[in-house]
Parts: structure tokens; C-alpha cells; sequence
């Protein structure tokens, strides 16, 4: 069985990347749609910022038992319904000062989509890309609401078993050092962040 720190983090990277990817192709497809289509397309994509947590995981858990989903899975589904609109925003955000003659013009040299957004869009546009993914990572580590519902035997990540010690147990110390394990570890991830393309770029993004 795992310990609830390492669930958290497996589901924080995993949960954050699947994030990122969706997020992107989101954005890029609201991108060159038309400004009405857009809308609703932006709409759609940030509906989870919009309704609360302890809804979603309410929701969520009555469709799980329905169609009979296993318990990790639908938590990481959860996970990434939390973290996309972070990551959809922040890359959209950036997509808005891209220049698509480029996409364009490296189409024309023979290159297809994919290499040309692999070579050409990515790489101007990944700073929007990695602050949705550390967005989305923090708000996957830390997120409680959803997880109060769609947690069980077995799957237990650290922000719940922080709630049980407070509410049940009363251990004090335990729930502070939990607490300064996950704020170190975040800042951790913003300093490296930081050393790799500075948080005052990823800001501009």
C-alpha cells in the first residue's frame, strides 16, 4: 500500500502532465478558432474553476459508481479536471503574442503540424506551458475537496490524512510538519523553475 505523501506525488506529476497536454491542444484549438467559438470553447474548458470543488467530487462520485470506476483512476481524473484550466490559461495567455506566420511558413517548407509545433510553437510558447504545469501541480498536491469524496482503502493522499489527524487524532505536530514538507517542497519546485526560465518570465506568459 502506498504512503499518502508518495500518492500525492505520483498524482501530482501525473495528473499535472495530462493537465499540460490537454491544456495545450485546448488552447491551440481556441486559438484558431473564430472569437465566437472561442468563447465557448473557453467557457467549456474553464467550467471547473467555476463550480466548486466539494460539487465536482460530489458529482463525480455518483457518475464513478455508476459506470463502476476504480478508485485511483477516478482520482486522477479528478486531478486533472482541477489542474487543466490552470494549465489551458496560461498557454492560451501565451499563444496571444504568438506569431502563426511562423507555423505557417515552416508548413510551407514541407515540415508537417506536428514537427512544426514541436520545433516552431512549443519552444515560444513553453513558458505559458510550464507555469499551467506548476499551477496545476500545486493545486493537485494541495487539493482536499475532490479527494474527501473519491478517496478509499488504500487511496489516501497526504492533504486528507493532514484533515484526519486534525479532526480525529488532534496531532498537532504531525499536521504542522506534513504542512512544511508540502510548502517546502513547493518552493523547492518554484527555485528550480526559477534557475530553469525565471518566474519573471513565466509572469509575462
Amino acid at each position: 500500500m502506498r504512503s499518502a505523501f508518495t500518492l500525492s506525488i505520483e498524482l501530482a506529476i501525473g495528473s499535472s502532465i495530462v493537465a499540460a497536454v490537454l491544456g495545450v491542444m485546448a488552447a491551440l484549438s481556441t486559438a484558431r478558432s473564430g472569437k465566437r467559438i472561442g468563447g465557448v470553447f473557453q467557457s467549456l474548458y474553464m467550467a471547473p474553476l467555476v463550480f466548486p470543488t466539494i460539487i465536482l467530487g460530489l458529482s463525480l462520485l455518483m457518475c464513478y459508481r455508476y459506470v463502476g470506476m476504480p478508485v485511483l483512476a477516478g482520482l486522477a481524473i479528478a486531478h486533472v479536471l482541477v489542474g487543466m484550466p490552470y494549465c489551458y490559461r496560461a498557454t492560451f495567455a501565451s499563444l496571444q503574442s504568438f506569431d502563426y506566420s511562423l507555423d505557417e511558413a515552416g508548413q510551407s517548407l514541407g515540415a508537417s503540424p506536428l514537427k512544426c509545433f514541436l520545433l516552431v510553437t512549443l519552444p515560444l510558447i513553453w513558458p505559458g506551458v510550464l507555469s499551467g504545469w506548476l499551477f496545476a501541480f500545486i493545486v493537485s498536491f494541495g487539493e482536499l475537496n475532490t479527494a474527501l469524496f473519491l478517496t478509499g482503502p488504500g487511496v489516501t493522499t497526504l492533504p486528507i490524512e493532514i484533515f484526519g489527524f486534525l479532526q480525529f487524532n488532534g496531532g498537532q505536530l504531525v499536521v504542522a510538519a506534513a504542512s512544511a514538507l508540502q510548502i517546502g517542497m513547493i518552493l523547492l519546485i518554484v527555485l528550480g523553475v526559477e534557475r530553469a526560465v525565471g518566474l519573471a518570465r513565466l509572469v509575462r506568459s
